[in-house]
C-alpha cells in the first residue's frame, strides 16, 4: 500500500495518503526526504515564517539544495510538514504542520523557478486545519543535468540519505551519464522509425495482394496507391520501470476520443467536442507484449489497422495504417484527402495515453519526447474543417514526413504541445499556422478515469 502512494501522483494523493505516508515509517532514502519545517536549524526563520509569511534565504537554500541534489541523481520527492524519527535511518514520524501551506508552496516554487532551470517539477500543498498543513515536492531526474544553485554556483547531488556538494569531477561524471542517457534515448527512436517502416511495407503488401488484387505498389514503400500511415511515438528522458506490467489491467491504455475545445467558429460543431479519429481500440482486443501491454485492431477488409503498445520502460507508442480509398475532393483534382482534424486527434490521443501512463505510474514529474511521423501518397493533400485548399496549396513536402520531436513536461505544458502540433501539420502541407483545436487535457484523461 505505502510503495503505491509512494509513487502515486502528487495530484492523485489525498490528505489521508499524507497521513498514512507520514505515520507509516517510511524510511528516508536516496529518493525521499522528510523536513519537519524550513531551516530546522534556525528557529527564528520558523518564527518569521509563522509569525509573517517572510521566507529566509538560508530556508530558500536549503530547499533549493535538496531538490538540485534530486534532480542531479535519481530524481525524488520532499515532503515539508513531516517529523523524523531519532532512528540511525531516519523515518517519517507524523506530521508536524507547517502554518501557510499555500503560500509557502507558491513562496519554494517561486524560490525553485528563480534558482534552477529543471526539466519541471511537481508539487501540491495539502491543508489538514486552519491553513497548516504538508507540502509536497517531486522533482525527476534531470536530462540536462548537471544543475546549481545560480546565486550560489554550488552543485548538489544526492548520496545515500543526504545532498552534499561536489566538486568537477563528480560534475564530468553526470555530463557523462546524461549523455549516454541521450543516446539510448536517439536508439529507440531511430529502432522505432525503423520497425515502421516495416510494418507498414508488411501491411501494404498483406493488403495489396490478398484482399484487393487492383492495388498498385508503389516499388520504394510497398505502399498502396490509396494510402497513408501515422506513428506517435513517446520516449521518457528519464529512466522509468513498471514491474510486471501487465499485472496491471489499470495500465491496458487505449485510444479515445481526443477532447478539444475549438478555438474557432466551424460550422455545424459544437464549442466542446471530441475528435472522433478513425476506429477506437476496444479493451478486450489487448493482449500481453514483452514488458508491455498491445492491442491491435484490424478492419474485416484490411484497410484500417490501429495499434497501441504500452511497455514496462515507458515507451508508449500508437501506429495507425489507412488503405482506405476515399473519395477526391470536389474540385481537387482527383486527389485524396487527409483530414487535419484526423491527424490531430491522433497526435492528441497518444499524448493522452502518455499522461495516463506517468499519472498511474506516479511519474507525472518525468518529461517524454514525442516523435510524430507521416507516410503518405503524394496526392493526397490537406483536408481543413475551415479553409477550402486547392491542388496547388495543400501538398505535403514530402510523403515521409518525421516531424520535429516535441517535449511533453508536466501537464501544464501539453496545451502547447497541442498548439504545436496544429503548426507543424499545416507547415508541413505548405500553409500558414492554423489553430483550431485547444486541448481539453482533463476532459481527455476524464475518459480514462482519471
Amino acid at each position: 500500500m505505502l510503495d503505491r502512494l509512494l509513487n502515486a501522483s502528487l495530484q492523485s494523493l489525498s490528505k489521508d495518503d499524507i497521513e498514512l505516508i507520514a505515520n507509516g515509517g517510511v524510511q528516508e532514502d536516496s529518493v525521499i526526504e522528510f523536513k519537519e519545517g524550513l531551516d530546522e536549524t534556525a528557529e527564528r526563520d520558523q518564527r518569521a515564517w509563522a509569525e509573517g509569511g517572510k521566507l529566509s534565504r538560508t530556508s530558500k537554500a536549503d530547499l533549493i539544495k535538496e531538490l538540485i541534489a534530486f534532480s542531479n541523481a535519481y530524481g525524488g520527492t520532499l515532503y515539508f510538514g513531516v517529523k523524523e524519527s531519532n532512528d540511525v535511518q531516519r523515518r517519517s514520524a507524523g506530521i508536524l504542520p507547517i502554518s501557510r501551506i499555500f503560500d509557502l508552496e507558491t513562496a519554494l516554487c517561486d524560490a525553485l523557478r528563480d534558482s534552477v532551470d529543471p526539466p519541471g517539477f511537481d508539487s501540491k500543498a495539502f491543508d489538514l486545519g486552519n491553513g497548516a498543513g504538508v507540502l509536497v515536492i517531486r522533482v525527476p531526474a534531470s536530462p540536462i543535468a548537471p544543475h546549481w544553485n545560480a546565486s550560489e554556483r554550488r552543485c548538489y547531488l544526492r548520496i545515500g540519505t543526504s545532498s552534499q556538494q561536489i566538486g568537477m569531477r563528480e560534475i564530468h561524471s553526470i555530463v557523462l551519464d546524461r549523455a549516454r542517457t541521450s543516446d539510448a534515448v536517439e536508439k529507440q527512436f531511430v529502432a522505432r522509425q525503423i520497425g515502421f517502416k516495416n510494418t507498414v511495407r508488411a501491411a501494404a503488401l498483406k493488403f495489396s495482394e490478398g484482399l484487393n488484387p487492383l492495388v498498385t505498389t508503389n516499388p520504394d514503400y510497398s505502399f498502396p496507391l490509396d494510402g497513408m500511415a501515422l506513428r506517435c511515438t513517446g520516449v521518457p528522458l528519464s529512466p522509468i520501470y513498471v514491474n510486471n506490467i501487465t499485472q496491471r489491467q489499470d495500465l491496458r491504455i487505449g485510444t479515445k476520443h481526443a477532447r478539444v475545445t475549438a478555438k474557432v467558429t466551424i460550422p455545424g460543431t459544437p464549442k466542446k467536442q471530441g475528435i472522433n479519429n478513425y476506429q477506437n481500440i476496444n479493451e478486450y482486443s489487448f493482449q500481453p507484449a514483452l514488458r508491455g501491454w498491445l492491442s491491435h485492431f484490424e478492419s474485416r477488409t484490411g484497410e484500417l489497422t490501429d495499434t497501441m503498445l504500452v511497455r514496462g520502460d515507458g515507451l508508449i507508442e500508437r501506429v495507425f495504417i489507412d488503405f482506405s480509398t476515399l473519395e477526391p475532393r470536389p474540385g481537387g483534382g482527383g486527389k485524396i484527402g487527409v483530414d487535419f482534424t484526423s491527424i490531430v486527434g491522433f497526435v492528441l490521443c497518444t499524448i493522452t495515453a502518455v499522461e495516463a501512463f506517468r499519472t498511474l505510474t506516479g511519474t507525472s514529474e518525468v518529461p517524454y519526447e514525442l516523435e510524430f511521423e507521416l507516410i503518405t501518397f503524394p496526392n493526397r493533400f490537406l483536408i481543413s474543417p475551415i479553409y477550402h485548399y486547392t491542388r496547388d496549396k495543400c501538398q505535403f513536402s514530402d510523403r515521409n514526413v518525421v516531424f520535429p520531436r516535441l517535449l511533453l513536461g508536466t501537464r501544464d505544458s501539453l496545451k502547447a504541445v497541442g498548439d504545436a502540433i496544429q503548426i507543424d501539420i499545416s507547415n508541413a502541407a505548405g500553409q500558414p499556422a492554423m489553430l483550431i483545436y485547444e486541448f481539453d487535457v482533463e476532459g481527455a484523461l476524464a475518459q480514462h478515469g482519471l
